[in-house]
């Protein structure tokens, strides 16, 4: 047999061995191409995505909730939009720049979006419905495709964007000369806004724009702090402590900083019962942010776990005073009353919490 095919080689001319040989390749690339796309196929939720922003690497990150594939394609859609529509130069006037976006803006309202409370950018692309965070990534991530100069800037229970050409805007001189023609542009509702205007309506002490906290354009480990965060709150929601408290580790080795990441740690501390290791996030918290009137309220919960009834009512009593308006406050620093034998307080802390409530 091996002698036959010798001799059929040796007959064949060199065309017909080439005729022979360029369709066994042929085939032999098909194969590999079809092995590649079935590999491919094989995953559900498998998208080459265009491009490689900040708000892709969220979805990434993000846990499996809604198909990837789909979120992926409607953040790149929105993108292509967005270029179509939008033109990159090397400097803007100041109705340029409300013009790009209020673009965004209009594209994606056109696209379906609203705003709702939501904690993952995946499932707000897919269901259509977006807040502050989930608005901010898409909105830069289209400055990192077209290079505009905005920022995400983070504030308390809340992002926005700064519109900062010469990227030395200061927050605590607002009549710098670096700071003309700088603007935030608040994405859930479309308007601007000044440092003055956040500034006020939450609260923020200086010590905290000096120290970088709030008022700071931040960076993409922080941006993927808060993916953490979040999955970290999912957990803490579905009673999975342990598993919570690994990935709000995460979030602050991404973010040291974060008032908010710190006061959920606490958070998950006192669902362990380990109430001195609350203590000490919540103190880091309001170091980082003194008028965080939910980690003083929070520590004077783990407070008074632990038998401090006297040190649980100065902190409500704090948080008070920051937010006279927040309104369970006098419920618990009454209990808290009632609990140390001070009747009177208790009374009185009731009487005003039964007043509100009607």
């Amino acid at each position: 047999m091996i002698r036959r095919l010798n001799l059929l080689i040796n007959n064949l001319s060199i065309l017909n061995i080439v005729r022979i040989a360029i369709p066994i390749c042929l085939l032999f690339f098909n194969i590999l191409i079809l092995s590649d796309t079935e590999a491919k196929d094989s995953k559900p939720d498998y998208y080459d995505s265009k491009y490689d922003t900040i708000a892709h690497k969220i979805i990434i990150t993000e846990p499996d909730i809604v198909s990837k594939k789909e979120a992926l394609f409607k953040l790149d859609k929105l993108i292509d939009q967005a270029k179509i529509s939008l033109k990159r130069r090397g400097n803007y006037s100041q109705w340029q720049s409300e013009n790009i976006f209020r673009t965004i803006y209009m594209i994606l309202i056109t696209n379906g979006y609203d705003y709702k409370e939501n904690d993952f950018l995946s499932v707000g692309l897919v269901n259509g419905n977006l807040d502050c965070d989930n608005y901010t990534a898409i909105y830069f991530s289209i400055a990192q495709v077209m290079q505009f100069p905005y920022y995400i800037v983070n504030l308390p229970k809340h992002s926005t964007l700064l519109w900062d050409q010469d990227g030395k805007h200061d927050p605590l001189n607002v009549k710098s000369p670096e700071n003309k023609g700088d603007y935030y542009w608040e994405t859930t509702l479309g308007e601007i806004r000044s440092d003055s205007d956040y500034i006020k309506s939450h609260r923020i002490p200086n010590s905290s724009i000096v120290n970088k906290i709030f008022l700071n354009k931040i960076n993409e480990d922080q941006i993927l702090s808060v993916v953490f965060n979040n999955i970290a709150i999912r957990e803490l929601n579905s009673g999975n402590y342990p598993e919570a408290l690994i990935e709000i580790d995460q979030s602050i080795n991404l973010d040291e900083k974060s008032p908010e990441t710190i006061n959920n740690r606490g958070i998950i501390y006192s669902k362990l019962h380990d109430y001195d290791n609350a203590i000490v996030n919540y103190d880091k918290a309001i170091k980082l942010f003194p008028n965080f009137t939910l980690a003083l309220i929070n520590k004077a919960i783990a407070l008074e776990k632990t038998g401090n009834y006297n040190v649980a009512v100065e902190y409500y009593t704090d948080a008070l005073n920051i937010e006279s308006d927040f309104i369970i406050v006098y419920k618990l620093r009454s209990d808290a009353y009632s609990r140390m034998g001070n009747l009177k307080g208790a009374d009185k802390d009731i009487t005003i919490f039964n007043s509100l409530m009607k």
